[in-house]
This record gives structure tokens, sequence and C-alpha cells, in this order.
């Protein structure tokens, strides 16, 4: 992680940022960073090592993923985070899940293969993290699309902050 000030005629923007390497190229990441405490930081380290502690803890891999579960959602301030496990015959079943309580719990339900395409599922084989802070979210174009060196287009696969298909984000909303 990185973080980067900017200046302009319209003042300085603060920005947070993640590089990673694919193609033969260094891509970089970037979006608006918001207004800190300047305690955040030690108040961060405090959560993850408290988080950290949590995990050494578990005896248990279904443990393990519970504390996870909870643990990224304390952290990330999301409403509801969730474990996913695909199965030999393509579909998936939420292993784990934090919520909030208002919220209808998705833990233990199956998903059947064709609600997750081939892609996407080769993609979470190769990132398992998937953020999605806001499903109603505007997609930001790529600078530059493709890949100057190849002319082909940019492997997002380890992206942080690579968009969701629009489809995964109705079926989101539909969900609630």
């Amino acid at each position: 992680p990185i973080a980067l000030t900017t200046e302009s005629s319209q003042g300085c923007r603060t920005w947070d940022g993640v590089i990673h390497r694919t193609q033969g190229l260094l891509v970089l990441e970037l979006e608006h960073a918001p207004a800190r405490n300047p305690d955040s930081v030690s108040t961060f380290y405090r959560q993850a090592r408290s988080s950290l502690t949590q995990l050494q803890k578990t005896a248990r891999l279904q443990e393990l993923f519970e504390v996870c579960a909870h643990e990224v959602k304390g952290i990330t301030g999301f409403d509801r985070v969730m474990i996913y496990r695909f199965h030999d015959d393509g579909h998936g079943e939420v292993i784990a899940e934090a919520c909030e309580k208002q919220l209808e719990p998705f833990l233990g339900l199956h998903y059947p293969a064709s609600d997750i395409p081939q892609q996407a599922r080769l993609l979470y084989e190769k990132n398992w993290l998937r953020l999605i802070p806001d499903a109603s979210y505007e997609p930001c174009p790529i600078i530059p699309l493709h890949n100057p060196l190849s002319d082909t287009p940019l492997d997002l696969s380890f992206s942080v902050l690579r968009s969701v298909s629009p489809l995964h984000c109705e079926y989101l909303k539909n969900m609630g």
C-alpha cells in the first residue's frame, strides 16, 4: 500500500494506492483517500494485531473461517463479510459470515454453479478477495485500457480495485 498527495489548482488531494506486477508492467491502482484521523494508523495497527491474535487462537478450520469473517468485518466496517467454498460440482456455499443484525443472514446458503460464471470462478481462484464496498458504485476508467507493450487488454486478475460485472452488482442489489 502507498499514499500519494497531488496538488492542482483545485487544491491537494490524497490518494491510497496499490502497486502490482502483471504482463511485464507495474500497475498502479489509485483511489481518493478519505480524511484520516491522525490516530488511524495506530488504531489500524491495534486492530490488525488483535485480529491476528484471534486467528492464531483458532483450533479448527471452520472456526478460522468464522473468526476471519468477523475480524475482516470489524476492520473494514462492511455490513457483510462472507466466505465461500466452491464444491467439486461447481456450486458455491457460504461457509462463514459476519453481518449486521438487520440483514438477512446468508450463512449456509448454496448457490448453483450457474450463478457464478466460469470466468468469475477462475478469477476467484487466482485472487481470493473481492471487495465491494458499494454495489451501486460507478466504475471509473482504466488508463491506459490496453497494455502499452502488447496492445492487448490489461490483465486485472490481481487488481484490488477491479470492478465486478454489472450483472453481479445487479445480483447483489436483488439480494438486498
